[in-house]
């Protein structure tokens, strides 16, 4: 892989990136957000079609994925209504390394992002959230729940106002939000999946701390299978092509120790930014032109149009992807940059649009 050259904004801009991305992936990654760097707009795509001359859209031919179930082979035994299991209360340590002790058959649960919130209807566990931030969007459901405020900037009083037996909060809460929660008197549990196959691993830690310890064992059996034979098949199809990862209307994308550079790994993909300084970096556009990506994907709505721009702009004519027109749009951003129950169909889209030849893994 050639070495990456960063791109140094000035310090206003930089400042200007930085909550631009924060905003963009607090609304899509909904976890990974405390490590982010510098930032970008609003990230991009839409449909097209998927032919090699043309960008290659991933959004209509998409599973959909019921809140209870990733496979779509075999239900779950989900059992949303029924009375929660008896769990012992115990110590646990979350994500951000903190011991917690958790409380037994908590039935008033917040959730403060996007992605854990996915992960608790996924467990069938939707009737007993009462909370959730305003970018909690899937599934519908979860739109009618009381809004505790931004992803970033929780509103305190709300979330005490729902007295929840436990608050499941992300690592961007860690510095301020959580331990202004516990002051409060309440119990907050950490989640925070870093790659993909943390996601599985996830949902057993809900299952065991909610009682939902049968049905997150099948659930992460499941996924962790559609996962596993997707990156096998993948891995297996021929060469992996160079990826450039756009977030944006501009050189944002992700770096190393980033949950999507994983996800371009496990799709049989070279990350371009895989060996840069940071998390969230910035690249140069001499940099992108030396590591000549072959595809480029754009997650977003707003996808054909930035690669309509890239088509007419001169400096990107010279790059393999813009000449053989390989854009992957991706117009639902968040199942493949929110580490959540749906990215079983996020990474089977992206390794599809890498290796058109693959046939397709949706559990069957």
């Amino acid at each position: 892989m050639l070495p990456i050259r960063q791109r140094k904004p000035s310090r206003a801009n930089a400042l200007l990136s930085f909550f631009a991305l924060c905003l963009i992936l607090a609304a899509s990654i909904g976890c990974a957000a405390a490590s982010v760097g510098p930032a970008a707009t609003s990230p991009a795509t839409s449909p097209a079609t998927a032919t090699a001359a043309v960008p290659l859209t991933v959004t209509a031919a998409l599973p959909t994925v019921a809140p209870v179930a990733v496979a779509t082979a075999t239900d779950l035994p989900v059992t949303a209504a029924a009375e929660p299991s008896t769990t012992a209360a115990a110590t646990f340590v979350d994500d951000a390394g903190r011991k917690v002790q958790v409380k037994s058959n908590p039935t008033k649960i917040v959730s403060l992002a996007p992605s854990n919130t996915e992960l608790l209807f996924a467990l069938g566990l939707g009737d007993r959230v009462v909370g959730v931030t305003t970018f909690d969007d899937y599934p519908a459901e979860a739109t009618a729940k009381a809004k505790v405020g931004g992803f970033s900037d929780v509103d305190k009083e709300k979330v005490v106002a729902l007295a929840p037996d436990i608050v499941f909060a992300s690592n961007i809460h860690v510095g301020k939000v959580v331990p202004e929660l516990e002051k409060l008197g309440l119990t907050v549990v950490v989640i925070d999946p870093q790659t993909v196959d943390d996601i599985g691993a996830r949902l057993e830690t809900i299952g065991k701390l909610t009682g939902k310890v049968e049905e997150a064992k099948a659930l992460r059996a499941q996924l962790d299978k559609r996962i596993a034979d997707t990156a096998a098949k993948a891995n297996n199809a021929g060469k992996p092509p160079r990826v450039f990862w756009m977030l944006g209307d501009g050189l944002f994308t992700a770096g190393p120790g980033s949950f999507v550079n994983d996800l371009i790994g496990k799709a049989g993909g070279i990350n371009i930014a895989g060996d840069a300084k940071t998390q969230w970096p910035e690249l140069s556009m001499e940099a992108v032109v030396q590591a000549n990506p072959e595809v480029i994907v754009i997650p977003g709505p707003d996808g054909q149009k930035l690669a309509d721009k890239l088509k007419a702009d001169p400096a990107w004519r010279s790059i393999d992807a813009v000449k053989n027109g390989r854009f992957v749009l991706i117009a639902d951003q968040n199942i493949v940059m929110r580490p959540g129950p749906r990215i079983a169909d996020g990474l089977d889209a992206v390794a599809q649009a890498l290796h058109p030849g693959r046939s397709s893994d949706t559990g069957d």
